[in-house]
């Protein structure tokens, strides 16, 4: 994958132009995020994932693992612009993908010449309401993974960027103020705990390091 900013293959982003027609095998954003295409992913997360009896996990674990996933390119995305100086644009039409078997979601989006709320307009909250609304996953898991996903950017560029780590920071911590994500109290950090668990502990994988279901 072609990286030009040196985010490391889990934060790294592709580029082009404003209102450009994707070409293969890019598609996009739109074909994967709306009803029945987010409903055959979640179909096919939960065929992977297994409780530790063998039983198959509830489709709310499935929704919220398909959330996270999803949410987590798209806001690492933001934040690593930001920290860039630059400004994505988040609309869901707007937003290329692809992505090979066994390989990352790849994401390709444009720069705005605005810098807009990524929260209240665009792909993470249509994704976010869209799966909450089909699979009735609590506003509070879906949104806590949307906090872990902006706490988690600046932990991974830690290792990739340290020297975008300081304005990563700004900008994830801007989201954290959104009163969805539990209230808009917490802030990024090596102390960051949310207040919610995103579920994958019940396909036996274990708790994650900032769920709120550790001792």
């Amino acid at each position: 994958m072609n990286d030009p900013h040196r985010l490391g293959g889990a934060l790294a982003f592709d580029e082009h132009a404003a209102s450009a027609a994707p070409r293969a095998p890019w598609q996009p954003l739109t074909v994967r995020t709306d009803e029945s295409a987010l409903r055959a992913r979640v179909e096919a997360v939960r065929a992977q994932l297994h409780s530790p009896d063998g039983r198959s996990v509830d489709l709310r674990v499935a929704a919220s693992t398909e959330q996270f996933g999803l949410v987590a390119r798209l806001v690492s995305a933001h934040v690593c612009a930001r920290a860039l100086g630059l400004s994505l644009d988040l609309a869901g039409d707007e937003i290329w993908w692809q992505q090979r078997p066994g390989q990352l979601l790849r994401l390709s989006l444009a720069r705005s010449p605005h810098q807009r709320n990524p929260l209240q307009h665009g792909a993470i909250a249509q994704v976010t309401d869209t799966i909450q609304r089909l699979y009735g996953v609590s506003a509070q898991v879906l949104w806590g993974n949307v906090g872990s996903a902006a706490n988690s950017t600046v932990t991974l560029l830690r290792a990739t960027r340290p020297d975008l780590v300081e304005r990563a920071q700004k900008a994830a911590d801007e989201l954290l103020h959104d009163p969805r994500i539990d209230g808009g109290a917490l802030r990024t950090g090596t102390n960051f705990r949310r207040h919610s668990c995103c579920l994958i502990y019940r396909a036996g994988i274990g708790m994650c390091g900032d769920c709120v279901l550790h001792p």
